[in-house]
Order: C-alpha cells, then structure tokens, then sequence
C-alpha cells in the first residue's frame, strides 16, 4: 500500500525533471527498505526479551540505534525495551530474595546493572542483599548465643538485626523470648557466675569501706578499683542473713552514693554517684531510631518527660531520633519507643445519605392572555411607524388589534412526583483524624473592593460549597467502640441576587445536624427527621370577571405546589485496625529508682532457699579489727556448701594453718568470648597476690590466628617488663607492681587474621613458681571463637552458580 501510494504521487508529479525524479526514488526506496527492516529488527529483540535473554534484546537495539541515530523509531523500542528488561529483572531479583534465594537474586541485580549500571532499583537491591547477609550472620550468632543460655548477647545481636530491619520476624521473636526471660529473671535472679551467687550473712558494724569492699572481693574473687574522691574509711553498717554477694554489693553501692563501672569480668571501678563523675566515667554511646508510625516530635517529648536523656535531636525528614547517653538509657529509649511507635487504629466508614423528596403540583383552570395590545400602521407596514403626511389618512384599517394567541388555554394538570438523591460514599480515616466529604458544587462568589486612595476597583473570587457536605471525626477505643462527630450540612442555592454594580450574591438554604455517636464495630446508626416542607398556592383572575361567584370560576386559572423533602444519614463503622495493646511484660519494666536508672532491680535473695536459722560461724568486723596498714586481713574462702545442702557461706577470720595452706597468687585473663576476623581487640591481665616474691608469667596465643599489636602496662615500666617473641609473650613482675594497680597488670591488644572460617583458639597464661611460692592458677586458658569478617565468604560455589546464570 505503501508503494503503491508514493506511485500515485510520482504520477501526480510527472512534470518534475529527470533529475529530481531519479533524487526522489532513490528517498523512496531507503525509505520503504528502512520501514520494512524496521518492525522485523523490532521483533527479533522482543522474542529475545520474551525468552528471558533482556541482555540480546536491549544490545540488538542499541545496535541498531548507534548506526541509526536519527530513526526515532529505533530510540523508542530501545528506552521501551530497556525499561521493561529491568523492571523485570529487578521483579524476578525481589521475588526470590523474598523466597530466600539470595544467591540467585544477586545474580538477577547483576544483570540489571549490566544492562544499566546507575539502577537505583538494583543497587538498592543488592544493598539491600549485603544487609540480608550481615543480618543473617548476626541472626545465627544470636540463635547460638540463645542456646548457650547467653541472653544479654542474643539481645545485642537482635538489636542490631532490628535496627536495621525493624520488621525481621525471627529477630522480633528472639527479642520477646529475651525479653520475656528478663521479666521472669527480675523475680527470679539468673546465676551469673558461682562466686556472685554464693549466699553469704554478713555483720558489719562501722566497718571502712576499703574493708568491707576487700571482704568481698575475697569471697566473688573481684578486683575493686577506687576512685579519688571516694572515702575508704566511711563507716558501713549491714546486716545480712543468706543473700548474694552481687545483691549485697549492689546494696553498698546505692546506700552509699556510689556507682560502679564494668571494667571487665572480675575488675570494677567504683566512683561517687554525682554528675560530676558520672560525665568523666560513664560510657556514653550514640543510635539513632526511626519512627515507623508516630510523630518523631511526639516521641521525643515523651523520652525527656520519662528518660531526659543526655542529647538528643530530631530529625524530621527522615523520622528519625539521634539519642546519646549510657546503654541502659538507650535500651529503655528502645522500649518505650517500641510501645508507642505504633501503627495508628483506622476504620472503614460506610456513609449513605438519602434525600427522599414529594412533589405535589395542581394547575387547573383557564387561562387568558394577560394583555391587548393596539398599534397603527402606515404605508412602511410596520407597527408604530407613521409617516407625517399620513396623519390625514388615518382611519379603522390603520389600527391593529392584537391579542394572545391562543386566546385561552384550559389547564387541567395534577403532577405527583418523588425523588431519592442517593450518595454512598465509602471513606478510611485513622483514629482521631477528621474526614472531609462534599458532594455537590463549589459556586464561584465574586467580590469587589475599592481601594480609597487610588480609587482602583479590585475583584477576588471565593467559591462556596454547596451540596451534600459531611464531617467525621472517629475515635476507636479497644473495646471494638468507635466514638464518631458527625457534622451533615445539605445546601442549595435559593435564589441569585444581582446588586447595583451586576455582582452576583446567592442566598443559601442549609439544613446542618452536628452529633457525636459511639457505636459498636458494624453497627449501623440511622440519622433522620431533617424536613423541608414548602407549600405555594397562587390564583391568576381576569379582573372583575374573575370574582363573581360562580362564574367566576371561568376566568380563573389556580397554581398549587407542595413540597417536602427529608434527609437520612446513615453510618456504619467498620474497624480495618484497632489499637494493639502491648504484652504485659512489655508494658511494664524497671527502670531503677528517681536517681539511678536501672534496668535489673536488685534483691537480697537467690534461688536457693531461705533459711530461718543464723549461721553459726558469723562474725562482725569491727573497725578494731582492722589492721594497723590500712590493708585488710587475709580472708579464707570458704566455698558453697553442696546444691543439695543450699547452705549459704559464713564469712569468718581466717584460721592462720588455712591461709598458709590457701594459694597466695592468682592469675586471671579477661576479654571477649568471640571476634570477628580482622578486627582487634584488648585481654585485661590481673593477679591476685599477698606476697612480696618477684613473679614470672607467660601468655602465649596461636600466631596463625592471632597478632600482637601492643602491650599496655598498668603499672610503672619499673615494676612490670616483658619480652615479646613468636605466639608468646614474657612478663616478669615486681611486687611493689601489685600495690600500684590494684592488681590489674596490663592490657593486651591483640587482632585477628582474615579468615574464611570458623576457628576455636586460647589464650594461656602459665606462671613459673618462685622458691616459697604457691601459685593459685598455674595454668590459665581464655577461649575465644573466630568468627569469618563477611558471610559472603561462607557462600559455596556462589561464582560458579552466577556464571553459570549468566547470559
């Protein structure tokens, strides 16, 4: 068809020179070659993209497109065809990381980076994939921890989970079930360690403080650290019958004025509890929380009316809360945050308004013209135009008579009518917000105004509704109740007023019913008795003829109309969502007292039983006890008697042939259980000692996993030195050491190599006994778990898989 149109024009154009016509085939023939390769190149890349290979199908067309660059038929399939092969790609890649398939959806983003590499949608998509990865590592680490009874570091790790993805479903459950064995915990206290847990009875009258501290540090195997500013001789008075030792030192420290900070398992740095000192000592740390749901300004005006956190800014645009204070503050944020960052109550209203109207209309009678008119005519012929030499020539036929035509019209009409005007309209509104319906018209009103010293003349336009108008504002209450104002205005325009300068003003009849209404979900509430009833009777009479009695019935003509119209509402609340109470245990939690927050109260109490009788080897320590150099006495552990027994530990002076016969050096290694590779971190060395001997120890550590970074004395350089070689380190000790440090020696940073795998490796101090020395632990191990930098390492035959996928 094509050709044989350009044929047509050739002939049309036969008178063209040979040249021009020989110019004008040749346009033609590349054009119909061109229109013919077009749709077959076209097609090709869409049975391409239809098979999957979107790669083809875009190259193909880029192809094309490069060599044709002026063919906008090209550039259209190619940005269609782009467009399309990555919105699925991108759709395959989503579907199946949701189903799990992360290997494969990483593969689906990579295609669609090949196709076009700045894809936000694919690149968000394999961030989103590294996040999944990282998650699920964290994920296996907490169900690991959760195993071992390890709860305070499942928490961790499904704190980080959820501050990335607050909706992980494993995650949030692991967190219930922490969170649930914390409630139950606070009632019953778990077992920490066995030295915190002993049961002891305790009578201290006047005692120092320095004391009392040391006589606990012997029965938990604590190292205690005092600040400065703390007195050692401040008298402590307690009284103590079977009740564990981490309860009786958490006691010291609030009735004291003290706080204390975790240096690392078996060492604490005791302080006074004044702002002062909690500014220089307590670890403040920073994280930010999204609200999903309510007003991030809402949230932070209830975190400083509850928590006054220490700094905290709101971030508006992307909802988000920045607080910086101590972890209990920020676990306590969380929970709150978590209880009222929650999705809003919303309901369904179902609304039908009815307008069901009467019309009664009667027009009987006749009606005659209401006027006659007379006019006279010249030659011209036209009515009321006469000439003035015409005057002399007027007579009957210069005058017309005209009258209505018909003459009379018999009216014999009785209308009865009935209207329902029916809106059904069906709104979603959250809890507490209003709901605005209008149905009918927005009338334009223009207004003039003057201005006095320019004498310009301004108009404005407003617009006034007019119609069927309803406000709803509902309030859902737990018990499935929705409380609702309603407010149903119907207007319509009366009559239209034009003023002096032609503006137009409208006189408007309303009817407007303003209620509040609490129903139950599903429960329909009928609003009527809204009635208009207007009623007109009008006559039309010939005068005088019209009023004689009875016969004046002919010459009257009668107009009767009535009206009246009434207006239903009806409304159904249908709840979509109602307000979702917390479980109890999240609703309720220590937080501590007004002056120190806590999130584990303490309690003079444990597992064990109670029992009624006192010991009978309890001693009270009286500050004449003391020795004379400040330094408290030796005391002999005496350990927990059998679990079956649940005796409780009676401390006691120590029996001089026992603390001969007691170890006189203990070594102890703290630092973290596990660690991931290629990050470093610090052991704490501390020892025990009584004596006065110089001492020689040794940590060695496996070099193929582990690397030496430093080693930081606690004590002077004097006191303390060491020799580092391959996988072991040195140490030789001075006793004047011991007094300096209060026992803690060193910290150790250590990193660990990059590794692929899981390693289990140890830490081991040994110790070399001096002549006339005992020491404690000759042999001390500190396990640690490597865990691989990057789950991406732990994939199998990830490569091979994607290469294979490929195109």
């Amino acid at each position: 068809m094509s050709q044989g149109r350009y044929s047509l024009a050739l002939r049309a154009k036969g008178k063209l020179s040979r040249p021009v016509r020989a110019g004008v085939l040749i346009l033609l023939v590349s054009c119909l070659s061109a229109c013919s390769s077009t749709p077959k190149d076209i097609d090709r890349a869409g049975q391409l993209a239809a098979a999957g290979d979107y790669e083809a199908a875009v190259q193909a067309l880029r192809e094309q497109y490069q060599q044709h660059p002026e063919n906008l038929i090209y550039r259209g399939a190619l940005i269609r065809t782009t467009n399309l092969s990555l919105a699925a790609l991108n759709s395959q890649a989503e579907s199946t990381l949701n189903h799990g398939q992360v290997n494969q959806a990483r593969v689906l983003y990579q295609r669609a980076l090949g196709i076009d590499s700045q894809n936000r949608r694919a690149l968000d998509g394999l961030r989103r994939i590294e996040q999944a990865q990282r998650q699920q590592q964290w994920l296996l680490r907490a169900e690991a921890a959760l195993e071992q009874d390890d709860r305070a570091a499942a928490g961790q790790y499904v704190r980080q989970i959820l501050s990335e993805n607050p909706n992980h479903e494993r995650a949030q459950t692991i967190r219930r079930q922490v969170r649930e064995h914390s409630q139950m915990a606070q009632l019953q206290p778990e077992i920490k360690s066995p030295e915190l847990n002993q049961l002891v009875s305790l009578e201290l009258r006047d005692t120092g403080l320095k004391d009392a501290l040391m006589l606990l540090s012997q029965s938990a195997r604590l190292n205690f650290i005092l600040d400065q500013d703390v007195e050692p001789d401040t008298p402590v008075t307690l009284f103590v019958t079977e009740a564990r030792i981490e309860d009786v030192l958490e006691f010291i420290f609030q009735t004291y004025a003290l706080e204390k900070k975790v240096l690392n398992a078996k060492t604490l740095l005791i302080y006074p509890a004044n702002s002062e000192k909690k500014a220089r000592y307590a670890d403040l740390y920073t994280r930010t929380f999204y609200a999903s749901h309510a007003a991030p300004d809402r949230l932070a005006d209830l975190l400083r009316s509850v928590l006054q956190p220490a700094d905290m800014h709101i971030d508006e645009i992307s909802r988000s809360l920045v607080i910086r204070d101590t972890p209990e503050v920020l676990e306590a944020a969380e929970r709150l945050i978590e209880l009222h960052d929650t999705a809003p109550a919303e309901v369904l209203l179902d609304v039908e308004i009815l307008e069901v109207s009467t019309d009664v209309m009667s027009n009987l009678g006749i009606e005659y013209p209401g006027s006659i008119s007379v006019s006279v005519e010249g030659q011209a012929t036209t009515p009321g135009v006469l000439r003035w030499s015409e005057l002399g020539d007027i007579n009957s036929d210069s005058f017309t008579l005209g009258v209505g035509d018909p003459l009379a019209v018999f009216n014999l009409r009785n209308t009865i009518g009935s209207g329902n005007i029916l809106a059904k309209p069906q709104i979603r509104v959250k809890n507490r917000e209003q709901a605005d319906i209008l149905i009918g018209d927005k009338v334009p009103v223009i207004t003039s105004t003057l201005n006095q010293t320019s004498g310009f003349e301004s108009q404005s336009v407003t617009y006034l509704d007019v119609g069927i108008k309803l406000e709803v504002e509902p309030e859902i209450f737990p018990g499935n109740e929705v409380s609702m104002k309603v407010m149903l205005e119907v207007s319509n325009i009366a009559r239209e007023i034009v003023g002096d300068s032609g503006l137009r003003a409208y006189q408007v009849g309303t009817r407007t019913a303003n209620t509040t209404l609490q129903l139950r979900d599903g429960e329909t509430q009928i609003l009527a008795g809204l009635i208009k009833n207007e009623e007109i009777n009008s006559q039309s009479r010939v005068p005088g003829l019209g009023a004689i009695p009875g016969l004046g019935r002919l010459f009257t003509n009668d107009n009767k109309s009535h009206v009246k119209s009434e207006l239903v509402l009806l409304i159904t609340p249908r709840i979509v969502r109602n307000v979702l109470l917390p479980d109890a245990y999240a609703s309720t939690f220590y937080t501590g007292t007004k002056d120190r927050l806590a999130l584990t109260p303490p309690a003079l109490g444990s597992q064990a039983s109670f029992h009624q009788e006192r010991p009978e080897q309890t001693v009270a320590v009286k500050e004449s006890s003391i020795a004379e150099d400040n330094r408290s006495p030796a005391i002999a552990e005496q350990r927990m008697q059998s679990a079956e027994s649940g005796e409780p530990t009676a401390l006691s002076l120590p029996d001089p042939v026992a603390a001969a016969e007691s170890p006189s050096s203990v070594l102890s290694l703290a630092g973290p259980g596990a660690i991931d590779g290629g990050q470093p971190f610090n052991v704490i060395l501390a020892m025990d000692a009584n004596d006065q001997t110089v001492t020689r120890f040794s940590l060695g550590f496996d070099e193929t996993l582990l690397e030496l970074l430093s080693v930081t004395p606690v004590v002077a350089a004097e006191d303390l030195t060491y020799q580092s070689h391959e996988g072991r380190i040195d140490f030789t000790l001075l006793p004047s050491g011991l007094e300096s440090s209060n026992n803690v020696l060193a910290t150790i940073s250590l990193q660990t190599h990059d590794t692929n795998q899981q390693h289990n490796t140890q830490l081991i101090v040994s110790a070399e006994a001096a002549p006339g020395q005992d020491i404690g632990t000759a042999m001390t191990q500190h396990a640690l778990q490597i865990f691989p930098a990057s789950i991406d390492d732990m994939v199998l035959e990830e490569d091979a898989y994607a290469e294979d996928l490929a195109p």
